[in-house]
Protein backbone atom coordinates (compact mmCIF):
# COMPACT_ATOMS: atom_id res chain seq x y z
CA UNK A 1 0.00 0.00 0.00
CA UNK A 2 1.28 3.48 -0.98
CA UNK A 3 0.54 6.31 0.68
CA UNK A 4 -1.69 9.21 -0.28
CA UNK A 5 0.74 12.23 -2.20
CA UNK A 6 -0.02 15.65 -0.43
CA UNK A 7 -1.05 18.20 -2.56
CA UNK A 8 1.75 20.49 -3.48
CA UNK A 9 1.26 24.01 -3.30
CA UNK A 10 2.36 26.86 -4.96
CA UNK A 11 4.74 28.85 -3.43
CA UNK A 12 2.98 32.37 -4.23
CA UNK A 13 -0.17 30.82 -3.89
CA UNK A 14 -3.01 32.03 -1.71
CA UNK A 15 -5.41 29.65 0.23
CA UNK A 16 -8.84 31.38 -0.17
CA UNK A 17 -8.79 33.56 -2.88
CA UNK A 18 -10.91 36.60 -3.24
CA UNK A 19 -13.94 35.69 -5.53
CA UNK A 20 -14.50 38.65 -7.94
CA UNK A 21 -17.78 39.66 -9.16
CA UNK A 22 -18.66 40.17 -13.18
CA UNK A 23 -19.66 43.96 -13.10
CA UNK A 24 -20.75 45.46 -15.85
CA UNK A 25 -21.48 48.70 -16.17
CA UNK A 26 -25.09 50.37 -16.58
CA UNK A 27 -24.23 52.07 -19.96
CA UNK A 28 -22.95 49.12 -21.28
CA UNK A 29 -24.03 47.86 -24.64
CA UNK A 30 -24.21 44.52 -23.63
CA UNK A 31 -27.45 43.57 -21.85
CA UNK A 32 -27.30 39.48 -21.75
CA UNK A 33 -24.33 40.41 -19.06
CA UNK A 34 -26.49 42.90 -17.04
CA UNK A 35 -29.55 40.38 -17.69
CA UNK A 36 -30.96 37.99 -14.63
CA UNK A 37 -29.52 40.29 -12.29
CA UNK A 38 -31.25 39.24 -8.71
CA UNK A 39 -31.17 40.37 -5.23
CA UNK A 40 -33.74 40.72 -2.51
CA UNK A 41 -36.87 43.24 -2.90
CA UNK A 42 -35.93 46.03 -0.71
CA UNK A 43 -39.20 46.51 0.52
CA UNK A 44 -40.52 42.94 1.44
CA UNK A 45 -37.36 41.16 1.10
CA UNK A 46 -38.16 38.18 -1.38
CA UNK A 47 -35.72 37.23 -4.43
CA UNK A 48 -36.62 39.56 -7.38
CA UNK A 49 -35.19 39.31 -10.71
CA UNK A 50 -34.18 42.84 -12.86
CA UNK A 51 -34.21 42.15 -16.62
CA UNK A 52 -34.19 44.60 -19.81
CA UNK A 53 -37.16 45.45 -21.52
CA UNK A 54 -37.42 45.67 -25.12
CA UNK A 55 -36.98 50.16 -24.73
CA UNK A 56 -33.81 49.40 -22.08
CA UNK A 57 -35.77 49.92 -19.67
CA UNK A 58 -35.50 47.86 -16.33
CA UNK A 59 -37.94 45.64 -15.10
CA UNK A 60 -38.42 43.68 -11.93
CA UNK A 61 -40.40 40.23 -12.24
CA UNK A 62 -41.02 37.43 -9.36
CA UNK A 63 -38.60 34.98 -10.04
CA UNK A 64 -40.75 31.77 -10.56
CA UNK A 65 -43.16 31.14 -13.61
CA UNK A 66 -46.72 30.63 -13.15
CA UNK A 67 -49.12 28.94 -15.58
CA UNK A 68 -50.90 31.83 -18.42
CA UNK A 69 -54.48 30.59 -16.67
CA UNK A 70 -54.03 31.89 -13.31
CA UNK A 71 -52.77 35.62 -14.29
CA UNK A 72 -54.75 38.26 -16.07
CA UNK A 73 -52.88 38.66 -19.73
CA UNK A 74 -52.11 42.26 -18.98
CA UNK A 75 -49.60 40.78 -16.21
CA UNK A 76 -47.89 37.86 -18.99
CA UNK A 77 -44.24 38.63 -19.40
CA UNK A 78 -41.75 36.66 -20.77
CA UNK A 79 -37.99 36.07 -21.14
CA UNK A 80 -36.23 35.92 -24.70
CA UNK A 81 -32.28 36.07 -24.53
CA UNK A 82 -32.71 37.75 -20.92
CA UNK A 83 -34.96 40.11 -22.22
CA UNK A 84 -37.85 40.71 -20.87
CA UNK A 85 -41.53 41.11 -23.54
CA UNK A 86 -45.13 41.35 -22.94
CA UNK A 87 -46.12 37.81 -23.24
CA UNK A 88 -47.88 37.41 -26.72
CA UNK A 89 -47.24 33.64 -27.73
CA UNK A 90 -49.15 30.17 -27.26
CA UNK A 91 -46.45 28.99 -24.08
CA UNK A 92 -48.82 28.37 -21.33
CA UNK A 93 -46.03 29.65 -19.00
CA UNK A 94 -45.46 33.06 -18.37
CA UNK A 95 -43.87 35.57 -15.62
CA UNK A 96 -45.07 38.64 -13.28
CA UNK A 97 -43.80 42.11 -12.17
CA UNK A 98 -42.71 41.44 -8.83
CA UNK A 99 -44.87 44.41 -7.93
CA UNK A 100 -48.19 42.61 -8.13
CA UNK A 101 -47.07 40.20 -5.64
CA UNK A 102 -45.18 42.75 -3.46
CA UNK A 103 -46.79 42.16 0.19
CA UNK A 104 -45.51 45.55 0.84
CA UNK A 105 -47.62 46.83 -2.23
CA UNK A 106 -51.50 47.34 -1.77
CA UNK A 107 -52.82 44.09 -3.19
CA UNK A 108 -54.70 45.05 -6.66
CA UNK A 109 -58.52 43.62 -6.64
CA UNK A 110 -57.98 41.64 -10.09
CA UNK A 111 -55.32 39.69 -8.38
CA UNK A 112 -57.04 35.70 -9.18
CA UNK A 113 -57.15 32.99 -5.82
CA UNK A 114 -54.05 32.22 -6.66
CA UNK A 115 -51.79 34.81 -7.25
CA UNK A 116 -53.55 35.77 -4.01
CA UNK A 117 -52.62 32.75 -2.12
CA UNK A 118 -48.86 32.78 -3.12
CA UNK A 119 -49.21 36.65 -2.01
CA UNK A 120 -50.73 35.64 1.50
CA UNK A 121 -47.41 32.85 1.76
CA UNK A 122 -45.06 35.77 1.00
CA UNK A 123 -46.80 38.28 3.35
CA UNK A 124 -45.97 35.54 5.85
CA UNK A 125 -42.71 35.00 4.81
CA UNK A 126 -42.31 38.94 5.43
CA UNK A 127 -43.38 38.91 8.32
CA UNK A 128 -41.01 36.00 9.63
CA UNK A 129 -38.07 38.20 7.96
CA UNK A 130 -38.76 41.57 9.78
CA UNK A 131 -39.52 39.32 13.37
CA UNK A 132 -36.60 37.91 12.91
CA UNK A 133 -34.68 40.98 12.21
CA UNK A 134 -33.80 40.07 8.98
CA UNK A 135 -35.16 42.88 7.01
CA UNK A 136 -35.22 46.03 8.58
CA UNK A 137 -38.27 47.61 6.75
CA UNK A 138 -37.97 50.80 4.05
CA UNK A 139 -39.21 54.15 5.67
CA UNK A 140 -42.69 55.14 4.21
CA UNK A 141 -41.21 57.78 1.85
CA UNK A 142 -38.42 55.72 0.31
CA UNK A 143 -38.78 55.29 -3.65
CA UNK A 144 -40.14 52.52 -5.41
CA UNK A 145 -38.33 49.78 -7.66
CA UNK A 146 -38.90 50.63 -11.36
CA UNK A 147 -41.98 48.91 -11.82
CA UNK A 148 -44.13 51.72 -11.12
CA UNK A 149 -44.14 53.11 -14.79
CA UNK A 150 -44.99 50.26 -15.98
CA UNK A 151 -48.21 50.71 -18.46
CA UNK A 152 -49.04 46.61 -17.60
CA UNK A 153 -49.28 46.79 -14.18
CA UNK A 154 -52.88 48.45 -12.24
CA UNK A 155 -50.66 51.05 -9.94
CA UNK A 156 -50.46 53.18 -12.91
CA UNK A 157 -54.36 54.50 -12.78
CA UNK A 158 -54.56 57.89 -13.16
CA UNK A 159 -54.35 59.12 -9.39
CA UNK A 160 -53.12 55.85 -8.01
CA UNK A 161 -50.21 56.33 -5.98
CA UNK A 162 -46.63 55.68 -6.77
CA UNK A 163 -46.52 52.38 -4.62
Amino acid sequence: MYPTPTPRRRPNCTALRARRTLRVPATSPSQVLRSHSNGPCPRCGHRIEWHPRADHSLLVLHPAEFTTTVVPADWRWELSCGIAHPHGDATPWCRIPHAILCPAHTPDPHLTPHLTEVRRHLAVRTRILLDTGRLTPLPPTAPCPPTADLPHTPATAPGAPPC
